[in-house]
């Protein structure tokens, strides 16, 4: 059957998860429950999940065009002059490159109200 105008506007605004449905109803001339009525079919759900797909994709595009550049910066700040920001710098590299640290457990103890003590075992990363 196909898709109204409408239903496709309808489907793309809700998809990129930006408008509130009310917005979308009245953008599209349509009230909320034709809205929620048409999300009961499965050929609008299915175009909202094409709209989404399609967004994903861009997304990712987007995110890979600024991965040189987000290297760069963490390569600049292994330079910096202050060593903590080189050291955050390295330890992100390395974390991103699979050279993660082993895991170390800290103890904590502490008394507790009858003079026992309360022992805390966490595990960092």
């Amino acid at each position: 059957m196909g898709l109204t105008e409408q239903q496709q506007k309808a489907a793309m605004m809700y998809a990129t998860g930006k408008y509130t449905v009310k917005q979308i109803a009245e953008e599209c001339a349509i009230g909320v429950r034709t809205f929620y009525h048409w999300m009961e079919k499965e050929e609008f759900r299915k175009e909202v999940e094409f709209y989404e797909q399609q967004i994903r994709k861009e997304n990712m595009k987007k995110l890979e065009s600024l991965v040189d550049k987000a290297l760069s910066v963490l390569e600049n700040l292994l330079d910096h002059k202050k060593d903590y920001f080189k050291l955050q710098a390295a330890k992100e590299i390395l974390d991103r490159a699979g050279y993660k640290p082993p895991e170390k457990n800290i103890l904590e103890v502490s008394p507790a109200e009858d003079t026992s003590f309360e022992v805390n075992i966490k595990v960092e990363r």
